[in-house]
């Protein structure tokens, strides 16, 4: 059995590898027990169960395991839209799974997450994080920062810590909220650190959270 966290956020209008749009690093990048991956040009991109892998990924030290990602359903790419290349749209219920690997062994795992993207009028956006092996102990979001840029793009950060530190996790990024409102998505990163006392503690703040269990 996993656990799903269900988490909806309302989005407003408008030392690892170089990446894009890195406006909110997490204070632990580039120590033990880190992880990052990011996902930028969607090599790879498809709808069928065959997985598609990072444009770059590190840790510290060396896994054997490499990040992935699937999408699903209504999801689509584009090599360009409104002045950025390579992007992808979700909307009703598209969806994009991200696969991280992790260190375990210790008393929490800690997830960052930072997303550009742009959509034309208010939507939902949410994750949702199976792990492996099962935890229900899950605390987040806290949103990290926001900027929305010129052209109307944004960039957010998000952090969730998960307690015990696990193998891995499945991070869903879904707006199935949206209906038929499109949401572009130019890149994604993922990172986690498995630690023996959080950073940083994610808080409910002013968003919906929900635990649900699939089976």
């Amino acid at each position: 059995m996993k656990n799903a966290l269900v988490l909806v956020v309302g989005l407003a209008l408008s030392a690892g590898p170089v990446l894009a749009n890195d406006y909110f690093s997490p204070p632990w990048r580039g120590e033990q027990n880190t992880v990052i991956a990011e996902w930028d040009t969607w090599t790879g991109f498809n709808t069928t169960p065959a997985p598609f892998y990072p444009d770059s990924w590190a840790s510290i030290p060396t896994l054997l395991a490499s990040p992935d990602a699937q999408a699903y359903d209504t999801a689509q790419y584009y090599a360009a839209y409104d002045g950025h290349n390579d992007v992808v749209e979700l909307n009703g219920i598209g969806q994009i799974d991200f696969l991280m690997p992790n260190f375990s062994g210790e008393l929490f795992t800690e997830i960052w997450i930072q997303l550009t993207y742009k959509v034309d009028q208010p939507t939902d956006l949410s994750f949702l994080i199976d792990t492996s092996p099962y935890t229900d102990d899950i605390n987040g979001p806290q949103l990290e920062g926001a900027v929305t840029h010129a052209d109307g793009w944004v960039t957010q950060a998000y952090s969730f810590t998960i307690l015990p530190s696990v193998d891995s996790e499945m991070i869903a990024l879904d707006f199935a909220n949206s209906g038929s409102v499109p949401v572009y998505v130019d890149d994604v990163i993922v990172e986690s650190v498995a630690a023996p006392e959080p950073t940083m503690l994610g808080l409910l703040s002013a968003a919906v959270f929900a635990v649900i269990r699939r089976r």
